[in-house]
């Protein structure tokens, strides 16, 4: 009211929004008969900076009647009616909508406000009347830049007031932003400055919630206005400062974000502001009491939820109020309790554990949340505790988060962590080299190194048994690490109670190659054991390799040193292998005729042995070879050869005829002579002669036949009968691989084909004039 002073009456409204898992359901209601509770606490007065802001930097305007101007005042956005008619009463019906989208968040979910001017009257002008901008319109409603929204006349904040009596119908909705629907959530108001109430047709503020409210309003103590059903009307002089809430205000809850109300007021404007008492309701927080554990250790949770205070921030009981908090893996839930403060309320509500979904869950009993002794602002905790299991690696981090559910919507607490770790082993083992001969002495060299940082390792074993083939050669010997190593057999084993962090055992040992008949790879595994960690293992792979074989050859000449030039300057030998030659290997002079065949298995299975032999890949022409074993230079007989090469001699048989009346005895006997020249070098010459003598005489029939037979080496050679006293003839027939070039000559090719050759002449006296014998001596020379 004007009270010789120039001041703004306003009315508030209070909104806060906590996020619910389930949508409450309501229907908005008419609160006629409403109960009024005096129970408000003084010294309280809402908090401003808690309301949901209505700004007009953010206001879009969805609908307005043509009668409605909206101007821009002093930083505020204002609406203006058009008065037609000054002297009597205008009615405006559903004339403007206005709405401030994503203008809050209420438990980190953006809401839009919606205001609905669903009716309005303004009665007749009273006294002097000032219209804004004397244009014809007055002002009815504004928004500033700080939130705050009034309704009513602009009184003395714009100094030309519209003095008459009004009626405001407002329809006011929050909805979700996300297209969402309406947030079913209780919203309330706090209404102050309800203190006009001079005239009755002028000057009379009132507050009346129409519908949407829930049945009790609350007031404080000193409240001096009039109580009408839902409705507050002025009684009492002008107030101010907390007076206004004390003496002349109230609080409003809602049932959801759906209410309406009617303002009652002549020059005076009334402020609202919207509250929620989930809006600026603390998320739920999470801690732990360990953040590193081994295996046993008790791990403790405490999930907490603090709660608003009624009468302050909160006006409506919770829905449901409840925790959910999923154990993870790598820990055994233990037990859980909850509690207010420092007291113990399990026994209010339901506890379980479901060690199938690994749910922990309470839920408090409905009763508990009907009473207003409940919201003191303080904690609510669920304390939950679990014991830590042997992790499979050795760290294994465990996130915990929980969620705490109000009214039917959930919100997540902070993650918290947990390092569950156990002590680790890291084996390697490694022998001195890669490959290695039957008799070798191995040496080979265990690691063992516990790797989990801030623990020990306790109860170490190590074991080593050599595989077949290797055989231990005296006792391992431990460092790094106090213990002790046994042997049985060839096995060892090596005990040391501990192994600190980065800490590394060495066992160093040797292994002695057996007998080795084929090429093999042995695997040598160590196996290590340590409390509360897994098994390890390390492999080292070598190779046993048999003692090669070699094979030695050396080629000997039985050719009169090579006399007859048929040595050829090199020979391949080849080598063979159970009968199927392999390698193949070059002799020549230049190295002794000598050679060897290396690297070479001697076996085909662990017990059968190959079988070697050489041979000439080509026995050079005229030779034959013989192969045999000798004695090598390890007194070996099977793995050294002589190949012998020698000359193979061919037959060269002379046939001679005469007739037997030719035979005149004396003259002697008949002697023929021969000369055979070879054609690849002819100084080289053999001689041979044919005899008949008296003993002649008794063969039988007209002609004397006599043979010669002559060993020649291969090569192509020239027959020729040298000229003899009394007789003249020529050749009459020849072998196949002999061909008559002379009357007396004769080409003969030794082994050709393998065979003998020869050569018949046949010859007759024509001389017998003389008596001298024509016997020759022959002086052999080659």
């Amino acid at each position: 009211m004007e009270s010789g002073k120039k001041r703004s009456c306003f009315h508030s409204f209070w909104i806060v929004a906590v996020c619910l898992i389930v949508w409450l359901s309501f229907e908005p209601a008419s609160v006629h008969g409403a109960s009024w509770s005096k129970l408000m606490p003084v010294g309280y007065v809402p908090s401003t900076g808690s309301a949901i802001p209505l700004k007009n930097s953010n206001v879009v305007v969805k609908s307005k009647a043509s009668n409605i101007k909206q101007i821009a005042y002093n930083g505020s956005t204002v609406w203006c009616a058009k008065i037609a008619n000054a002297s009597k009463t205008q009615s405006y019906s559903n004339f403007l909508t206005v709405t401030f989208p994503k203008t809050a968040k209420i438990r980190g979910r953006e809401i839009d406000i919606t205001i609905a001017f669903t009716a309005m009257t303004i009665g007749k002008g009273q006294g002097k009347n000032t219209l804004l901008n004397k244009d014809g319109y007055a002002a009815f409603a504004r928004c500033n830049s700080s939130g705050r929204f009034f309704l009513g006349g602009i009184g003395d904040s714009t100094s030309r007031p519209y003095k008459a009596k009004k009626q405001i119908t407002t329809s006011i909705t929050a909805a979700w932003s996300d297209g969402g629907g309406i947030v079913n959530l209780p919203f309330y108001q706090g209404v102050s400055d309800v203190d006009a109430g001079m005239s009755a047709d002028y000057y009379k503020e009132a507050w009346e919630g129409s519908s949407g409210f829930s049945s009790t309003f609350y007031i404080w103590a000193d409240c001096r206005n009039t109580i009408s059903g839902n409705k507050m009307t002025a009684s009492y002089g002008d107030v101010d400062g907390n007076d206004s809430w004390y003496k002349a205000g109230l609080i409003a809850p809602t049932n959801g974000g759906q209410f309406t109300v009617k303002w009652t007021e002549g020059n005076c404007e009334t402020g609202f502001l919207l509250y929620n008492q989930y809006k600026d309701m603390p998320a739920p927080t999470k801690t732990v009491d360990r953040t590193s554990a081994v295996k046993g250790d008790i791990i403790t949770w405490e999930v907490s939820q603090k709660t608003g205070i009624f009468y302050r921030n909160t006006f409506s009981p919770y829905t449901n109020f409840s925790f959910a908090d999923y154990i993870p893996r790598g820990v055994e839930y233990q037990s859980a309790r909850v509690f207010r403060g420092a007291a113990d309320i399990t026994s209010q509500g339901i506890l379980s554990y479901n060690p199938d979904t690994r749910y922990a869950t309470f839920t408090l009993n409905s009763g508990q949340l009907g009473s207003a002794a409940f919201y003191q602002g303080q904690a609510i905790t669920m304390k939950i505790t679990a014991r830590a299991e042997l992790p499979e690696a050795a760290v294994r981090t465990v996130q915990n988060q929980a969620a705490v559910t109000v009214s039917g919507y959930a919100q997540d607490t902070n993650p918290v962590t947990t390092v569950i770790q156990r002590p680790d082993l890291e084996i390697s083992k490694a022998a001195a080299g890669s490959e290695y001969k039957g008799g070798d002495t191995i040496p080979y060299t265990v690691t063992v190194k516990q790797t989990t940082a801030n623990l020990s390792g306790e109860n170490i074993v190590v074991t080593d048994a050599l595989p077949e083939g290797l055989t231990l050669k005296g006792k391992p010997v431990l460092s790094g690490a106090e213990g002790n190593v046994t042997v049985k057999g060839d096995t060892w084993k090596a005990v040391f109670p501990s192994l600190a962090y980065g800490q590394t055992a060495v066992i160093s040992f040797s292994a002695e190659a057996g007998n080795v008949t084929l090429e093999k790879s042995v695997i040598n595994t160590v196996y290590a054991s340590m409390e509360d960690a897994p098994k390890k293992e390390a492999a080292s792979t070598i190779r046993l390799l048999p003692e090669p074989l070699v094979v030695e050859v050396e080629k000997v000449w039985e050719d009169e040193d090579d006399f007859y030039g048929l040595r050829p300057k090199s020979v391949n030998v080849e080598l063979l292998r159970d009968g199927k030659p392999i390698q193949e290997l070059r002799l020549k002079d230049s190295n002794g005729w000598k050679g060897t065949f290396e690297n070479l298995p001697q076996y085909r299975t662990e017990n059968e042995r190959y079988n070697y032999q050489v041979r000439e890949a080509d026995v050079p022409t005229g030779y034959k070879a013989d192969v045999k074993h000798i004695e090598n230079r390890n007194g070996e007989f099977e793995r050294a050869f002589r190949i012998t090469n020698s000359l193979v001699y061919y037959e060269l048989t002379i046939h001679k005829q005469i007739a037997k009346a030719d035979y005149y005895e004396y003259h002697g006997n008949e002697v023929f002579l021969y000369q055979i020249t070879s054609e690849n070098n002819p100084n080289w010459r053999w001689y041979e002669e044919i005899s008949f003598t008296e003993k002649a005489q008794k063969q039988e029939g007209a002609v004397l036949t006599a043979s010669k037979t002559m060993k020649l080496p291969y090569g192509v050679y020239e027959a020729t009968e040298l000229e003899t006293l009394r007789y003249q003839g020529g050749i009459v027939s020849v072998s196949a691989n002999t061909r008559k070039t002379g009357l007396l000559q004769a080409e003969v090719k030794l082994g050709a084909d393998g065979g003998s050759e020869s050569i018949t002449y046949k010859n007759k006296k024509v001389l017998w004039d003389r008596y001298s014998h024509n016997d020759l001596v022959i002086n052999e020379l080659r």
